[in-house]
């Protein structure tokens, strides 16, 4: 940390899941947080004048969006806020809290939010296929049915990926693999209820693995046609 704090003085350092840090690396921060410096076990000074540290934290999730009654209340943000700040308060000692700028309680993930994950993550699954240069077309309704499916209020968005991967890649790479789908060919990925171009076959892709995939016992929404044009 010192050494990439010496090469680039004006940086931004994040340092994630804090909690779960060793005790002894807030008495380091703290020195730090007093004298805007940190040496190494060299003796070679990092100067952290110039260096925006954000810490994140999990703590007290469970707690915070446990309570459902305050939802679409003014109040909901503040009394998280209040919450969060006495969590904090338990569980690092008074002179670390005591020298944070601020403590900043995020609100849960929304479905816009979800969803632009969810397109994120789409388009790095058609630069994977565009170098067999092969496109992938994914529907709004698709991509809809991925977002709600992949999210969870326990994980957030991490099984998102996963799903994608599940439903949307390996299947399609399985096609690769056969030379079922070739070059120049398009993949379209839609609902299940959504209407279909007449240019476009069906791909069998078998449902049983979609849905352990999905590790549920449902068939998947998604249908996936393809075409040459």
């Amino acid at each position: 940390m010192t050494d990439a704090v010496r090469r680039k003085p004006y940086s931004v350092l994040l340092l994630d899941e804090f909690e779960k840090a060793h005790r002894e690396v807030s008495n380091l921060l703290l020195q730090v947080f007093d004298e805007g410096r940190l040496s190494d076990s060299h003796g070679k000074v990092a100067d952290f004048r110039n260096t925006v540290i954000i810490l994140t934290a999990n703590l007290g999730s469970d707690v915070l969006y446990a309570d459902k009654s305050l939802e679409g209340t003014a109040g909901l943000e503040q009394s998280r806020a209040g919450l969060a700040l006495k969590i904090v308060n338990s569980y690092f000692s008074p002179e670390f809290v005591n020298r944070l700028d601020e403590v900043i309680c995020f609100s849960p993930l929304d479905g816009a939010s979800i969803r632009k994950i969810a397109d994120i993550q789409l388009d790095k699954v058609k630069v994977i296929l565009q170098e067999k240069k092969i496109t992938l077309k994914v529907s709004d309704g698709a991509a809809q049915w991925l977002a709600e499916t992949g999210y969870s209020s326990d994980y957030g968005a991490r099984p998102l990926k996963r799903l994608i991967q599940n439903v949307v890649l390996n299947p399609l790479a399985f096609l690769v693999l056969e030379d079922k789908i070739t070059a120049g060919a398009t993949i379209v990925v839609q609902n299940k209820d959504e209407s279909v171009q007449a240019d476009l076959k069906y791909l069998e892709i078998h449902a049983q693995a979609q849905a352990q995939s999905l590790e549920q016992s449902q068939d998947s929404a998604l249908r996936f046609y393809f075409g040459y044009h």
